[in-house]
């Protein structure tokens, strides 16, 4: 019974996980897609997505809690090439405008992420945090900023750079360019 058990909670775990993949291509695609589209691109019954995800609004929690695995994974090979505060804030830039553009669709519906997001802050053994603090100890980081207030800084101007990516205001690479150089100046010792 024990392995049945274990065997169906794995595919209980890839059912989930298929369909919020599915869910986030479909929707980056067609923000309007219902959950019938997503249950059929995802080759998993209607009731089993009800299941996993009683309500719309569950589903786009849940791909939250997507934005915020990948974003440290990302993070924790950026931290691994990184040689300085400034390599590392310059390094990162790519990556955030990149999940940004993954996850466009979610910025409508921010204020159900909101509290994953926040919460993504106020991880102490963030790889970013850490390089940060680090990075604080051999004089790299302005003097006077926490470490809250620099993940509070870099994610609020990783969301201004997608704004106006979105916007039409500058294009990836802009993005990319300006949300480094306003990091690189707003965090890192001069």
């Amino acid at each position: 019974m024990e392995a049945s058990t274990r065997a169906q909670r794995a595919d209980a775990r890839r059912n989930r996980e298929s369909v919020v993949e599915t869910a986030i291509d479909l929707l980056g695609k067609d923000p309007a897609a219902s959950i019938g589209e997503i249950a059929a691109a995802s080759k998993v019954g209607r009731t089993t997505v009800y299941r996993h995800f009683p309500t719309r609004d569950d589903l786009l929690v849940a791909m939250f809690g997507r934005v915020v695995d990948e974003a440290r994974e990302m993070t924790l090979e950026v931290v691994e090439q990184a040689s300085s505060a400034e390599d590392l804030l310059r390094r990162l830039t790519p990556g955030m405008v990149r999940l940004g553009l993954r996850f466009r669709f979610l910025h409508t519906y921010r204020h159900l992420g909101q509290q994953t997001l926040d919460s993504s802050k106020q991880v102490s053994d963030d790889p970013v945090r850490l390089y940060l603090a680090e990075s604080r100890e051999r004089g790299e980081i302005r003097a006077g900023l926490s470490d809250q207030w620099i993940a509070s800084t870099i994610q609020a101007l990783a969301i201004a750079a997608l704004d106006d990516l979105h916007a039409g205001f500058t294009d990836e690479a802009g993005a990319e360019l300006q949300l480094a150089e306003t990091l690189v100046a707003a965090i890192v010792a001069d």
